[in-house]
Parts: structure tokens; C-alpha cells; sequence
């Protein structure tokens, strides 16, 4: 057995000791959350900009260090890819605007010379009338297929954004 021996003026004041405590570590936890809470702010505030950044497909560079390094590492990733990904799309679809000028370049000359030759075909008076309207079937067919290849380029251009637009006023009367 172990006896402890107070004064009463200690033991009157005792209860008034343990609200202080109480108080006092309430004061030191909410300080330390305070603390905490500002130091994870900052830490976090990078991090949220990146992925804003990456929702504006703007490339992202954070720093790995410290708390949450591992995550910046996983965003500066992704963001790589995601500029890897755009890249690829850019040269991919210029590689078609290429391709379908090309091509149709390849495609308007023959065909202009076609139809060249399928209207002389057609108004020569030494051909018979069943020969004439073959010939005036090709030069139709052949207009199509300008036409086709004509909408073909405009609708490449106007997917990639390559054609201006032109604004002109529009007589509502001279169109009807």
C-alpha cells in the first residue's frame, strides 16, 4: 500500500488543474490540425492545378519529392501519354489531309480529260445518236464524281478547321 499525502489548498484546486489540461490539450489538438490541415493544403495545391491542367490538355511537370510524390509521378505520366496521344492525332490527321489531296489531285486529272473527250464524243455529228447519248452519260457520270471528289476535299477541310469561313450578306428575296 502506497499512501499519498496533499495539502488541501492542492486538493481544493484540483479540479480547477484538470480543466485546465483538458483545455490545454484541446488548444495544442486544434493547433496541430491547424498545422497538419495548412501543411497538406500545400501540398495538395500542386497537385490540383496539375490535374486541372491536364483537363485543359496543357502538359504537366510536378515535383516527385515529398508526401504525395508518388501521385505527382502517376500525373506527370499521364501527362506525358496525353501529349504522346496528341501528337500521334496531329500527324495522323495531316497525314489524311495529305493523302486526300493527293488523291483527289490524282483522281481530277484523268477525269478532266475524260470529260473532255466524252464532250467532244458528244457533240460530234459523225457519231449515231446511241453512241452520242453514251457519251453524254460518261461526261454526267464523270461531273459526279468531280463533284464527289470536289465535296470530298471540302468536307477534309472543313473537319480540320482549314477552310476560312467568309462572311457575305444574304438577300433572303435573291436566294428564293
Amino acid at each position: 500500500k502506497q499512501s499519498i499525502e496533499l495539502p488541501e489548498s492542492i486538493m481544493a484546486n484540483l479540479p480547477a488543474w484538470f480543466m485546465g489540461a483538458i483545455i490545454l490539450n484541446g488548444a495544442v489538438a486544434v493547433l496541430l490540425a491547424l498545422l497538419l490541415g495548412l501543411n497538406l493544403f500545400r501540398v495538395l495545391q500542386p497537385l490540383a492545378n496539375g490535374i486541372e491542367a491536364l483537363a485543359d490538355k496543357q502538359p504537366v511537370r510536378l515535383s516527385t519529392g515529398g508526401l504525395l510524390g508518388d501521385l505527382a509521378a502517376k500525373l506527370n505520366q499521364t501527362s506525358a501519354q496525353l501529349v504522346g496521344q496528341e501528337e500521334a492525332l496531329k500527324k495522323r490527321d495531316t497525314a489524311r489531309t495529305s493523302w486526300i489531296a493527293g488523291v483527289s489531285h490524282d483522281i481530277r486529272t484523268p477525269l478532266s480529260m475524260v470529260m473532255g473527250y466524252a464532250s467532244q464524243l458528244e457533240e460530234s455529228p459523225k457519231l449515231p445518236p446511241a453512241e452520242r447519248e453514251q457519251a453524254r452519260v460518261i461526261r454526267r457520270q464523270s461531273e459526279r464524281i468531280k463533284t464527289l471528289v470536289n465535296d470530298l476535299n471540302l468536307a477534309s477541310k472543313l473537319e480540320y478547321d482549314m477552310q476560312p469561313l467568309r462572311a457575305t450578306l444574304i438577300y433572303p428575296a435573291a436566294v428564293v
